[in-house]
């Protein structure tokens, strides 16, 4: 019986847990529909805190609230600007046709080391390596 008060006493805390596996989950499947789920767990907990009075942990969602918004408005542009590739914004190798296309090549993504002032590219670490 206790149990069964517990479960109904924190019944909304409960749906933001659940809803924050299932956000995980579409998160490592890279998948679109994990910031509606982010925004419906924000939400939720933005709740929770305000109702235990823990003001900052309630901001801080607001922040994650922003945050998801804005994440799935900039991730529905970039999938507008790859026609015909899957839900995830990715396509595997299978249903791509080719096979020899890998992501990696596809989408070329800038190393920290190439965006350091006066380093040519290498980062400050590789004069370092060949004075060795």
């Amino acid at each position: 019986m206790e149990i069964y008060m517990w479960l109904q006493d924190n019944l909304i805390e409960i749906f933001g847990a659940l809803a924050g596996i299932v956000y995980v989950v579409l998160e490592i499947r890279q998948n679109l529909w994990l910031w509606p789920v982010g925004i419906i767990t924000s939400g939720v907990y933005i709740w929770v805190f305000f109702s235990g009075k823990l003001y900052a942990d309630m901001s801080l969602q607001g922040y994650y609230l922003v945050i998801s918004v804005m994440g799935w408005y900039w991730w529905g542009r970039r999938r507008k600007g790859r026609r015909g590739e899957g839900e995830s914004g990715s396509e595997s190798e299978s249903e791509s046709g080719s096979g020899s296309e890998s992501e990696s090549e596809s989408e070329e993504i800038p190393c920290r080391e190439s965006l350091l002032p006066d380093s040519g590219g290498q980062g400050a670490g590789y004069e370092k390596a060949n004075r060795l």
